[in-house]
């Protein structure tokens, strides 16, 4: 499995395998894990992401007094902020050569260049769930990858990336769920640079826009002792979560079996600071498998996503054991 390592900022997006198994324990929290790699955070990416300029083009005409004043006409129909139109150079060889973006303003871009790509810089809020859509047109294949800004003194994209990739005119469409302090990235470029050939040109365009989900849009159920539960993520980039009450140094094992091709992937995060105590994407194969003691009490949430770039079949199956 790949790991998205290091963002040179960004001037390359570099995938480096990482054949060590490192524990899966968030520093902040040690958490003493049996078996949570986090080999793979950042999974089958052979990308991150390309570079980068900050540009908060297009003003928010935010007009909205209709008063009842004899010739008040303020801005008619001007409920929605202007789009934001991407900028070059913003392809991220510098920390400052991204374009800002803004969750529910769409942005209007284009892949300009055979090779090109458009970095994006986001503030998010922590432990909440946001959805990706990137609507191309002309010959556009969208290949895009969120991935944190660097967090704990880390390299962008260490901590967390998730891709996802359609073919020519398809939507591409991506959940996520934002962990801990620190900003993130979207970058677009075609899928056909990704893979070797360097694609882009006239007519290369797409709009890309941030929304966040409410997260009870996205729980589907309570995991307790004993529990065997079914899922189906619907799409290469979905997201299901579940609730579990943690407490303090009690032994969890949680254990996903998936169907299909997806590459699953499992992160716990406690509520209270939105942030992950420990993860896993390949203990069993290509299926991840939590086993750690919880480092604190309270209400988690479990993450259920997959990493496969090119995965069919979602459908998976979630057990969970204390004690064990």
């Amino acid at each position: 499995m790949k790991l998205l390592t290091t963002i040179l900022l960004l001037s390359l997006l570099t995938a480096c395998s990482d054949d060590g198994d490192s524990n899966n324990s968030n520093n902040a929290n040690n958490v003493n894990n049996a078996n949570n790699v986090d080999n793979g955070n950042n999974g089958n990416n052979s990308n991150n992401a390309n570079n980068v300029n900050n540009v908060n083009n297009g003003n928010n005409s935010n007009n909205a007094n209709n008063s009842n004043n004899q010739n008040n006409m303020n801005d008619m129909g001007a409920d929605m902020p202007m789009p934001i139109v991407e900028m070059e150079p913003n392809g991220g060889s510098t920390l400052d050569e991204v374009n800002d973006g803004e969750v529910d303003r769409e942005i209007q871009g284009s892949i300009q260049d055979a090779g090109d790509a458009d970095v994006f810089k986001f503030t998010f809020d922590s432990g909440s769930v946001y959805h990706v859509t990137v609507v191309p047109s002309g010959d556009l294949q969208p290949h895009v990858t969120v991935f944190d800004a660097g967090r704990r003194g880390d390299d962008a994209g260490e901590d967390y990336v998730k891709i996802v990739r359609t073919a020519a005119l398809a939507q591409a469409e991506m959940d996520f769920i934002a962990m801990g302090a620190g900003d993130h990235f979207i970058a677009i470029r075609d899928a056909r640079t990704v893979d070797g050939t360097a694609t882009g040109g006239a007519g290369f365009d797409y709009t890309l826009h941030v929304t966040e989900v409410p997260m009870a849009d996205r729980i589907r159920g309570m995991l307790q002792d004993g529990s065997s539960v079914s899922g189906n993520l619907g799409s290469i980039g979905g997201l299901d979560l579940y609730q579990v009450t943690g407490t303090e140094n009690q032994d969890v094992r949680i254990t996903l079996t998936s169907q299909g091709t997806m590459d699953a992937r499992l992160y716990m995060i406690a509520e209270t600071t939105g942030d992950w105590v420990m993860r896993n994407d390949n203990a069993n194969g290509a299926d991840p498998e939590l086993d750690a003691f919880f480092p604190l009490s309270g209400p988690m949430l479990v993450v259920v996503e997959q990493i496969g770039e090119d995965a069919t079949g979602f459908d998976y199956t979630l057990i969970m054991r204390l004690g064990q």
